[in-house]
């Protein structure tokens, strides 16, 4: 059996966008806490989240910037918790979002 090696690399930094990356929420540094938000990011049952396409277009402009190999399918996972705290359970609801190919 024959194996090959395969390297991936997983990078966190902020965006310079005027919305979250997964809602359309302004981002505000410095505004008071929870008052820019959607109901995305509150975790009502049954909003999904969107992409925001500019982060994506600034990601892919930053690995090209680097040489890296993209795929032409972008795959997003988005982790949703939702606390309730008066009752012993909390539910994690894990969202798979295929991205359609997006020409640069």
């Amino acid at each position: 059996m024959d194996y090959y090696v395969t390297i991936g690399i997983e990078i966190h930094c902020e965006l310079k966008t005027n919305t979250k990356m997964f809602s359309g929420a302004p981002v505000r540094f410095g505004k008071v806490a929870n008052t820019c938000t959607s109901v995305v990011d509150l975790g009502h049952p049954g909003i999904l989240p969107c992409v925001n396409k500019e982060a994506v277009r600034l990601a892919i402009k930053a690995c090209t910037a680097m040489h890296c190999e993209l795929d032409t399918l972008l795959n997003l996972i988005v982790k949703t918790i939702i606390i309730q705290i008066f009752q012993k359970d909390s539910k994690s609801h894990n969202n798979f979002i295929q991205s359609e190919r997006m020409d640069m």
